[in-house]
C-alpha cells in the first residue's frame, strides 16, 4: 500500500438543497478511508462546470429521468484529481497518478478502478487542468457518433454554447466545417469562431430551402430551436439532441411531431449522452466511454484540441455559488474551471 500525506484540512463537497441553495457539506472521515471495493483515495485538483446540467438544477428545472431526486443534488461531474493513497495490491494505479473521473465538485473522494475514466498523460499538476473539460468534449464527440458522422457530411449545430462549439471543433478536426445557428453575434474566446461557420438565427428565413444538412445537432431546450432542427434536416437526415426540447417550457401551439417534417423527410431523432461504460475488447464494442476519452486525450496531447477556448474564467472552488449566479444571468460564451488546490 502506498500513500502521500492527504490534506489535513476539512474535506467537503457541494450540495444543492433547493433552487439557488448551494451549501458545503463536510465529508466524514470514514468516507475517505479506502476499502476493498474502493481502494483509491484522491484529492481534486480541478473541476469544470457543465453549464447545461448544473444551471438546470440550480434554477429548479425538472430532472431529465425518473428516479432522480430533484434535491438534494450533488453538483458537477468533470473532475481531475491526484491519487494520494492506494491499495496497490487491488489496483494498477499508483500514488501521484492524475486521473479524470465523473465525481462531483468536492475536495476529495475514494474510488474504484471502474470510477476512473482516464489516467491523465501528465505527471505534474501543471498542464493537467485542461483535462477537467475533456468529458464535455466527449459529449460532443458522442453526438457525432450518434449521427453516424462521416467525412463529407454536412453538419448544422443549433446553439453556440460550449457543447455546440466543441461539436464544431471536432467536425473541423475531422476535415469539415459545421454551420452553427446562433443568436450570438460572435464568440468571446479569441480565434474560436474560426472553426465554425456562424449563421445568425434572424437570417434563417433567407436560407431555409437553400441548405439541408445530413446531421443537425441541437443543443437547445427551446421549442423554436427544435423546429428549426426539423426544417434544416435533409430527407433521411438525423437530428441529435444534446439539449432537452421543452424542458421547463410550456407545450408549443404547433405539433412537435408534424408529419410534413418527420414523415415526409423520414427523419431519425436521437439523444446524445449514453456511451457504454464497460471494459471490453474493441471487437465487442468499439466505442466505449473510456476508449473515446483516450482518443480525445490524444488530440489534446497532439495540440489538436480546442478545449482551451471554452473557459471564460478560472477561479478558486470556494467561489462556486457566485459563479452559478453570474452564469445564470450571463449570455456570454464559455464555462468556468474551479481550482481546488493552491
Amino acid at each position: 500500500m502506498g500513500n502521500e500525506e492527504p490534506s489535513q484540512e476539512a474535506q467537503y463537497r457541494y450540495i444543492l438543497r433547493g433552487p439557488r441553495d448551494l451549501v458545503k457539506e463536510v465529508i466524514e472521515q470514514k468516507e475517505l478511508c479506502i476499502t476493498a471495493e474502493e481502494p483509491i483515495l484522491a484529492e481534486t485538483l480541478f473541476s469544470t462546470i457543465s453549464k447545461g446540467t448544473e444551471l438546470s438544477a440550480w434554477k429548479g428545472l425538472p430532472p431529465i429521468r425518473d428516479g432522480i431526486k430533484k434535491y438534494p443534488r450533488l453538483m458537477g461531474y468533470c473532475n481531475v484529481a491526484r491519487i494520494v493513497e492506494v491499495d496497490s495490491e487491488r489496483t494498477g494505479y499508483r500514488v501521484g497518478d492524475i486521473i479524470l473521473t465523473g465525481r462531483e465538485h468536492c475536495t476529495a473522494f475514494r474510488s474504484s478502478d471502474a470510477g476512473i475514466f482516464l489516467k491523465v498523460p501528465r505527471s505534474e499538476k501543471e498542464g493537467c487542468e485542461i483535462y477537467s473539460g475533456l468529458y464535455l468534449s466527449h459529449i460532443a464527440y458522442d453526438s457525432l457518433q450518434r449521427g453516424d458522422y462521416r467525412p463529407g457530411h454536412k453538419v448544422a449545430i443549433i446553439g453556440l454554447g460550449v457543447l455546440g462549439y466543441l461539436v464544431g471543433a471536432l467536425v473541423r478536426q475531422f476535415g469539415g466545417v459545421a454551420s452553427c445557428y446562433t443568436s450570438r453575434s460572435k464568440m468571446v474566446a479569441d480565434g474560436a469562431a474560426s472553426v465554425i461557420r456562424l449563421v445568425p438565427k434572424f437570417a434563417e428565413n433567407k436560407i431555409l430551402g437553400e441548405e439541408e444538412f445530413d446531421i443537425v445537432v441541437n443543443t437547445s431546450d427551446a421549442w423554436d430551436d427544435y423546429r428549426l432542427a426539423l426544417i434544416l434536416a435533409r430527407k433521411g437526415g438525423r437530428i441529435i439532441n444534446i439539449g432537452f426540447p421543452g424542458r421547463g417550457i410550456r407545450t408549443p401551439e404547433w405539433n412537435p411531431l408534424e408529419p410534413r417534417y418527420l414523415y415526409s423527410k423520414q427523419l431519425s431523432i436521437a439523444y446524445s449522452g449514453y456511451t457504454p461504460d464497460v471494459d471490453c475488447d474493441p471487437i465487442d464494442i468499439r466505442f466505449t466511454k473510456k476508449r473515446n476519452l483516450k482518443f480525445l486525450a490524444e488530440l489534446v496531447e497532439a495540440g489538436n484540441s480546442c478545449l482551451e477556448h471554452i473557459y471564460r474564467e478560472r477561479v478558486p472552488a470556494s467561489e462556486l455559488g457566485r459563479v452559478y449566479s453570474e452564469l445564470e444571468s450571463s449570455k456570454d460564451f464559455g464555462t468556468v474551471m474551479l481550482r481546488w488546490k493552491t
